[in-house]
């Protein structure tokens, strides 16, 4: 039981060492190749810091156990707004324009609300798949119009990118073309080995404990 637990810890430490520097090396290419702030916050940080989730989820399905895949998206959300909002909060009161708020809060809020509805009926088939993605594109598109017509200060995007330091102009100077595209390298090999190994190491960790013969039987999975 040792090896899997430690499996599990590697492939955990490794996606979040994999997915930081995916997003710092892509910023920095993206901004050499002369992409906005707002464009850079809408693709490359949103996707990027989601890269770890998405290839563990991905890893899931194709060894044969979605229900870690699911786990891992339920868990990953209400983390995302309880442990982080919460933590963050704490550290600082988190004051936002209300227009982004209502957009995004209210989104995310309508998105659970369908998930919950699908998880209790059909579960995830393949054009719901399809029409989840459908959505997702259908709102960075109209996330990236909302945020073009309001003052750069006031974007939502752009306090995010401010956060992960795209604004620091004399640190990407500084640095070459040939280093950032290197880290950005480095950061998809390690998403994709941290994956690999978080879900080699969950699988193993459940079979020996049985857990997922307690789990084979859940309808969603």
């Amino acid at each position: 039981m040792l090896i899997p637990l430690l499996l599990l810890l590697a492939g955990f430490v490794v996606l979040i060492v994999g997915g930081e520097l995916l997003v710092r090396g892509a910023v920095r290419v993206a901004e050499r190749a002369g992409m906005s702030e707002l464009l850079i916050g809408l693709t490359i940080v949103g996707f990027g810091t989601s890269a770890p989730e998405l290839v563990a989820s991905v890893e899931a399905a194709l060894a044969g156990s979605p229900g870690i895949a699911w786990g891992n998206v339920v868990g990953s959300n209400l983390a995302n707004s309880l442990l982080i909002l919460g933590t963050a909060s704490l550290i600082l009161p988190m004051v936002v324009p209300r227009g982004p708020l209502w957009r995004d809060g209210g989104l995310a809020l309508a998105v659970t609300v369908v998930l919950w509805l699908v998880a209790s009926t059909t579960g995830i088939t393949v054009s719901i798949g399809i029409a989840f993605i459908t959505l997702l594109i259908g709102y960075l598109v109209y996330a990236y119009w909302a945020e073009r017509t309001q003052p750069v200060g006031a974007s939502a995007l752009h306090e995010k990118a401010q956060a992960l330091e795209i604004s620091d102009t004399h640190l990407h100077d500084v640095q070459p073309l040939w280093r950032s595209i290197l880290v950005l390298i480095v950061g998809i090999v390690l998403i994709v080995l941290g994956g690999r190994w978080l879900v080699e190491g969950a699988v193993d960790l459940a079979r020996l404990t049985k857990i997922d013969r307690g789990l084979q039987h859940f309808p969603l999975w």
